[in-house]
């Protein structure tokens, strides 16, 4: 439901197979969107937008000055001050007698031309009223003598007396002069002035200066907005815009995305009513630098500053310059999209393992899963098949099967591991690492194994997942260096990414692997509490008792289940929710501090 979505229907329709279906209006729209003008340099478009600015503010309509920047629009509230007004009509009196008298010697008239070429801030006042009286101009720009003149250079017809106060134009142009075009800058700078210049900005002969941002989305209604909530307009102040045009659009530079262009344009001609748009455009334009046309830069030759272009195969040319903006941007946001695709899957995968354990699911199987993958992963890196059997490390497999699933010593001896073959190995190494999973089953209690399981592997996949977006993020980065090497940057991020996706799983199953066959709950004289069987130190991850249909993890002191309470006795849980500190008591109930007890256990080697 937006009104400049059609611009970037190719990319709705691709991306999100949405077609963009443009609604009709309430009433026929009778804005007239002019052609733009182009100017050579940055200096002649703005002098050209506060000419146009001018004539607006004499003839009493309202305008709305587009900006892309809160750095532009406050340049163009200085150069509307009285002094800076002064100085662009004397420039504007001098290059209009320079182009009608052809009696000036050529060197001369070169050297006024350049002077008068130069940007504003940067022409001495001394040196312009030196040219204007070798002219034969009067300096002073508000003299009788030549409020005709720049009434005629604005294109305004002095003849028309339209104002509401029954001045003349050359009155409102003098006024102007002396003390300035009043504006409003919207530039979300003031929030608090936001709506009282919306408010005002469809009054006649206002001049609001706005960036992009600024108080888009509301209308501006002809006239002002009434105070009155159920009025719609003023009806005189209303018929008065109305009669000199309505409210008129003025954008400072085209943007890279003919939407936004769109939705300036749009703020006139609100329910049928008329309005004007032009947009300024120079060749120094950082649009116009890097996507215009080469054509272009043929006006670079013999092409006066002082003169504008204004033609429909212009604004054409430009459409189109910002049409490639507009391709290249999606091209970007279609890249970005197909990488987010790859660590969508991921992520969906993470976040269905971690909503089975929210939801309370019983995660025993996929936990079994978990320690057989974990066996028959670390046979497959120390005794695979493809290894010939002389060349297999068997002491290095058992050492690190005592290390990977811990206690399965006890089950297997040494040399049913050497004497096996790779298969009956396997299967051998994951029934012991079974029956140790329920031989600890059958000592905690079915109903607290599944409430440590569920607490573990939220955990575990937490931290593995954090450290894998991380890792990605790095891989990311620099995989566009692929391209040097003649790969696609995406196809190599694609598989490198499964292959590290996959090494995450192998870790969240080795680490499950280790968490449920060192841990055990003992009852002591304060509760309940998680030990790690080699260390004896305190589990520091609460487990989550007493919860039906989720998972909740507990303080200190949280409830078992009735089940978990029978099976140990009537104790409660209580589990370490933090690191202790070094002098806090230890929370294994020794009454000794922390330092002396557990934490010597947990650093001893």
């Amino acid at each position: 439901m937006t009104g400049t979505a059609k611009t970037e229907e190719t990319e709705f329709v691709q991306i999100y197979g949405m077609p963009v279906v443009i609604m009709p209006t309430n009433e026929p729209v009778i804005r007239e969107d002019n052609p733009d003008v182009v100017s050579k340099t940055q200096e002649a478009k703005y002098r050209g937008i506060v000419s146009e600015i001018l004539n607006m503010y004499v003839r009493e309509q309202p305008v709305l000055v587009g900006t892309r920047s809160v750095e532009v629009s406050e340049y163009l509230g200085t150069r509307l001050a009285p002094d800076k007004l002064r100085r662009h009509c004397e420039v504007l009196l001098c290059q209009a007698r320079l182009r009608d008298d052809t009696d000036l010697p050529r060197d001369q008239q070169n050297e006024y031309t350049e002077l008068l070429r130069t940007p504003l801030d940067e022409i001495g006042r001394h040196d312009l009223a030196l040219v204007a009286r070798n002219l034969g101009i009067d300096p002073d720009p508000s003299a009788d003598d030549n409020a005709e003149g720049l009434l005629r250079l604005l294109e305004i017809d002095d003849k028309e007396n339209d104002d509401r106060n029954g001045q003349r134009h050359g009155e409102r142009l003098a006024l102007a002069l002396t003390e300035g075009v009043p504006h409003n800058i919207l530039n979300a700078k003031y929030h608090e002035q936001e709506g009282r210049i919306i408010a005002e900005a469809g009054r006649a002969g206002q001049v609001t200066i706005a960036t992009n941002m600024a108080g888009r989305g509301v209308d501006i209604v002809l006239g002002g907005k009434p105070e009155a909530r159920d009025q719609d307009v003023i009806p005189q102040l209303y018929e008065k815009v109305k009669s000199v045009g309505g409210l008129h659009i003025l954008g400072t530079e085209r943007h890279e995305s003919r939407r936004i262009d769109n939705q300036l344009r749009g703020r006139s001609g609100r329910q049928g009513d008329p309005g004007s748009s032009r947009f300024y455009v120079s060749l120094q334009d950082e649009l116009m630098k890097l996507f215009g046309p080469e054509r272009f830069g043929v006006f670079l030759r013999g092409w006066p500053e002082e003169e504008a272009i204004e033609h429909k195969l212009v604004s054409r040319s430009l459409e189109r310059a910002q049409q490639k903006v507009e391709m290249r941007n999606f091209q970007i946001r279609k890249q970005t999209l197909k990488y987010d695709e790859v660590m969508n899957e991921q992520r969906q995968r993470i976040y269905g393992y971690r909503r089975a354990v929210l939801e309370g699911e019983n995660i025993r199987g996929r936990v079994l899963e978990m320690i057989e993958h974990t066996v028959k992963r670390t046979v497959e890196a120390n005794a695979s098949p493809e290894i010939h059997p002389e060349d297999r490390d068997m002491q290095a497999l058992y050492s690190v099967l005592a290390e990977t699933v811990p206690g399965i010593g006890a089950l297997v001896r040494e040399d049913e591991v050497y004497e096996s073959t790779v298969e009956d190995l396997t299967v051998n190494l994951c029934q012991a690492a079974g029956d140790l999973y329920e031989q600890r089953e059958a000592l905690i209690g079915p109903e607290v194994m599944r409430e440590i399981e569920r607490s573990w592997l939220l955990r575990i996949i937490d931290n593995r997942w954090m450290e894998h977006l991380q890792e990605m993020d790095y891989r990311r980065d620099s995989i566009h260096l692929r391209a040097h090497a003649q790969r696609d940057p995406l196809v190599e991020y694609i598989r490198e990414a499964d292959q590290n996706f996959g090494e995450l799983e192998d870790h969240i199953a080795e680490d499950m692997t280790k968490a449920m066959l060192t841990t055990e709950v003992v009852a002591e004289q304060r509760g309940v509490q998680m030990q790690d069987l080699e260390t004896g130190t305190p589990m520091l991850q609460p487990v989550a008792a007493g919860v039906s249909g989720g998972v909740q993890h507990g303080g200190p002191e949280t409830p078992m289940t009735e089940a978990a309470e029978a099976s140990l006795g009537k104790a409660t849980t209580y589990v370490a929710s933090r690191e202790p500190d070094r002098n806090d008591p230890c929370p294994c109930g020794s009454g000794k501090k922390y330092k002396k007890c557990c934490m010597l256990k947990k650093n001893d080697p």
